[in-house]
């Protein structure tokens, strides 16, 4: 009797295709977390524009209280963006 190789067994198999359907899954969540978050950025992204050019009107930076909140805003968005591109890369190095 000639042998091809290693048997593998039924169970083993079973196992094995388990690992694998396992992994195919997390890459499929891992994908969609990714997606998620690079949406989450490009929006913040947009919000920021939109607010430096909120920031940019005459009405706004003629009244200090305004431009003071404007700005605290634009801050604000600013360091939430930070924090999104650091939970980027923090995966892409995953």
């Amino acid at each position: 009797v000639e042998e091809d190789g290693p048997q593998i067994t039924r169970t083993a198999l079973d196992k094995q295709k388990k690992r694998d359907r396992q992994s195919r899954e997390a890459e499929k969540a891992r994908k969609a977390e990714q997606a998620a978050l690079e949406m989450a950025i490009m929006q913040k992204e947009k919000d920021i524009a939109a607010q430096e050019l909120l920031l940019a009107e005459p009405e706004v930076y003629s009244s200090p209280e305004r431009a003071r909140e404007a700005a605290l805003s634009l801050k604000n968005m600013q360091d939430a963006l930070e924090a999104l591109y650091d939970q980027w890369a923090e995966m892409e190095e995953a």
